[in-house]
């Protein structure tokens, strides 16, 4: 479903929202949000990072702060700063692409082991089939 001029597809617009659904129950709730920013007065990146670290929401923080509609650029979310949480997302998707083409090497190899072996071809091609 779309979502109007402007806007994200209705999906991803929930998913945006999402970050109201978890705020409140976050460590970091009440704490001034310049902790959590460089060039801010009030910027400590150990403090902000001692913060994240027991937090109940950190993981639906690091997807907020890593969704393609939302990505957040500036700050430490989820304990990463920006440089940190690419440095996480170039891994995943590395681990990813390693999975994908380990699996596709099993389906590959499951495949040439049904297939029928040479002698067989050569047999089904002088009987005609009748194997």
């Amino acid at each position: 479903m779309e979502g109007g001029p402007g806007r994200p597809p209705e999906s991803q617009f929930n998913r945006v929202q999402s970050i109201d659904q978890f705020r409140d129950r976050a460590a970091c709730k009440g704490v001034h949000p310049g902790v959590f920013y460089p060039g801010s007065a009030q910027y400590d990146e150990r403090a902000a990072k001692k913060l994240c670290e027991g937090c109940e929401v950190i993981v639906e923080c690091r997807q907020h702060a890593n969704q393609a509609a939302t990505r957040e650029h500036h700050g430490i979310w989820a304990g990463e700063k920006v440089e940190e949480r690419d440095k996480r997302r170039r891994k995943e998707a590395r681990v990813r692409s390693a999975r994908k083409g380990q699996l596709t090497l099993a389906q590959e190899a499951a495949q040439i082991a049904l297939e029928p072996s040479r002698d067989q071809r050569t047999a089904r091609q002088a009987f005609g089939g009748l194997m």
